[in-house]
């Protein structure tokens, strides 16, 4: 019983240790902004290992408060619970970010969508720190974590429009970039099947750029009025500006990016409401007249 009893006694002392480190380590890195900590990658990477770490600090000492102050109750307690699980999430998207970019070889073209990915996910891990605070039952012990987690305030921003817009030129043509993401992903070449229908409109739509902006820099010039597709093509071709081949990649793009952006259409009976189906259906009333059984009730 002694050594049953000193083995808790251990145990209980280092985990309280281990939740006061936690809450010196969280409060030096959010008042340092973790800018002193050693971290491996590249220069352009170390800040997001750096608010990784930062975040898991956090993380560890609200998970404990929440399980020493609440118990049993943080279970039930689950919108609390949820906010700690997509703080989790979160920090492993970004871990498995960085790691992915280290693994195929750190390429700088590749930046942009690291970075949009790890401002997203940190901006959202913070929100859900925020929230589990904003809820947290015992205020003190929340105005607390609040000092300790974010003190200096709460600085992470979701990806700027700029950034958006570097991420999503890397998306819309073909490169190096966009194909290391997509590594591993079944694109089936066959048109008419979800992404191979959006992969073959963009390799059509790329294809006519070139034309169409010839035929809208016509328009500028006053060469040829402007209008419908099929109306720049005839002024197009009037003019001598596009051959028909053109016109045929013309139309082509536009009947492929239609395809890619139509959505399915039901009508509300799914079609199934026929004069044929109606004929077969079974009445109300002799539904009702029939027993559990499926044998008509006498009259």
């Amino acid at each position: 019983a002694e050594r049953g009893a000193q083995a808790f006694d251990r145990a209980l002392f280092a985990h309280a240790g281990f939740v006061i480190s936690n809450a010196v380590r969280a409060l030096f890195l959010g008042l340092t902004g973790a800018r002193l900590v050693p971290v491996p990658g590249p220069r352009e990477t170390r800040r997001w290992y750096r608010q990784v770490g930062r975040m898991s600090a956090a993380l560890a000492l609200a998970t404990d408060t929440a399980m020493i102050v609440l118990g049993g109750g943080l279970k039930r307690r689950e919108r609390l619970s949820a906010r700690l699980g997509d703080v989790l999430s979160h920090l492993y998207l970004v871990s498995a970010c960085l790691r992915q970019h280290r693994d195929q070889g750190a390429h700088r073209e590749d930046l942009p969508l690291l970075e949009w990915a790890c401002a997203d996910s940190l901006a959202r891990t913070q929100e859900a720190l925020l929230g589990l605070l904003r809820n947290f039952p015992n205020r003190p012990v929340a105005w607390m974590l609040r000092v300790l987690i974010f003190p200096l305030g709460a600085h992470y921003r979701a990806p700027s429009d700029a950034l958006c817009h570097r991420a999503a030129s890397l998306l819309l043509e073909p490169s190096p970039a966009r194909h290391r993401l997509t590594e591993g992903i079944f694109v089936p070449e066959d048109p008419r099947q979800g992404i191979g229908r959006l992969e073959y409109a963009l390799a059509r739509v790329l294809e006519a750029e070139p034309i169409e902006r010839r035929l809208q820099e016509a328009v500028k010039q006053g060469v040829m009025p402007d209008g419908e597709l099929e109306t720049l093509i005839a002024g197009g071709l009037a003019q001598g500006l596009i051959t028909e081949a053109e016109a045929a990649h013309l139309r082509e793009a536009q009947t492929a990016r239609h395809e890619a952006i139509t959505v399915d259409d039901f009508p509300p009976d799914l079609g199934l409401a026929g004069d044929e189906v109606r004929k077969q259906d079974v009445p109300a009333q002799e539904v009702l007249a029939r027993d559990p059984g499926g044998r008509d009730t006498p009259p």
